[in-house]
């Protein structure tokens, strides 16, 4: 049962104010009883939207990367990327729930989202539902013209080392879904929660990571600092602007910075800390070798960054 023009518009204006915030997770998820800071397999870190929101604009795009750690030395990655609305879970994995529902984006390390291709998909998805007698007000998902929807847009994403798979690489989402995660040690399939939100959220910007201080030793990303102590003391720092003041139903309200930690060997004295009190501690062994710590920020309005330092136990 189409949906007439008509009752389209309520859909189409209420797309045209939305931005996104993340949710991720996936078959990647752990559920043994390592502690969830401690990196044994690969892993999605986090998956962050730039800008992290949707532009209206059709000369813009929203361009979606992963942190993906965890890989085995040397080993290449295969990536698989697809926009759906309505999504199912079946074996722990996400999949469309309807193949015609789905928009394949590519299989690069990144991918880019359009708004165009976010609101043709919800057009499909209402008229699916309508279809199926799930709907019939032909608005937005969740009944409200101008309100946020009860439906979030879903960005599907496949990643693993291209040798568990036996014939390399799959060609698209849609391939990567059938193939599935036979080594969900080395795979991952998951998916990031684009949710819309009312119109009066101004358009922001991911926070930054500047720096992560390792026992007062200050170096670039990536780069490796020789130790000595058992316990090292971790200091992130950010820029300025990174703590906006986000629209709030009371009025202007400050972010708050999230910091979730991430090491390869270790146990950290918290799990994660706040911009109030950021730093933390990870007690290492002399038997740890090369330890890679990592810094994961959220700033609860779908901004994202990551920093990572490599530390030598000596």
């Amino acid at each position: 049962l189409p949906l007439s023009v008509r009752d389209r518009a309520p859909l189409r204006r209420w797309l045209a104010a939305s931005v996104i915030s993340v949710v991720m997770c996936g078959s990647g998820c752990s559920d043994d009883f390592s502690p969830p800071s401690l990196v044994e397999t690969v892993r999605v870190l986090a998956v962050r939207a730039t800008p992290p929101y949707l532009p209206t604009s059709p000369a813009e795009t929203t361009t979606i990367e992963a942190k993906v750690v965890g890989v085995t030395p040397g080993e290449p990655l295969c990536y698989a990327w697809g926009l759906c609305l309505l999504t199912t879970q079946q074996d722990g994995s996400f999949q469309c729930l309807d193949p015609e529902l789905q928009l394949n984006l590519g299989t690069e390390a990144t991918a880019e989202v359009r708004f165009e291709q976010v609101t043709t998909l919800a057009l499909q998805a209402a008229d699916y539902l309508a279809a199926q007698g799930l709907s019939g007000t032909g608005g937005p998902p969740g009944g409200a013209s101008d309100g946020p929807s009860s439906q979030p847009v879903k960005l599907l994403f496949g990643i693993g080392e291209k040798s568990s798979f036996a014939d390399g690489c799959p060609a698209d989402l849609t391939a990567f879904l059938k193939v599935g995660c036979e080594d969900r040690e080395r795979c991952i399939i998951g998916s990031k929660t684009l949710r819309a939100f009312t119109s009066g959220l101004e358009k922001h910007q991911n926070p930054t990571l500047t720096e992560l201080q390792v026992n007062g030793d200050v170096s670039a990303d990536g780069a490796v600092t020789t130790v000595t102590a058992a316990t090292l003391k971790l200091q992130p720092a950010w820029t300025p602007d990174s703590i906006e003041a986000r629209p709030d139903d009371g009025g202007p309200k400050k972010e708050q910075l999230l910091m979730s930690w991430f090491s390869t060997a270790g146990t950290f004295d918290k799990q994660r800390s706040f911009d109030d009190i950021p730093e933390n501690e990870l007690k290492l062994s002399a038997t740890d070798g090369e330890v890679t710590v990592w810094v994961v920020v959220r700033d609860g309005s779908g901004g994202v960054d990551w920093i990572e330092r490599r530390v030598q136990v000596q």
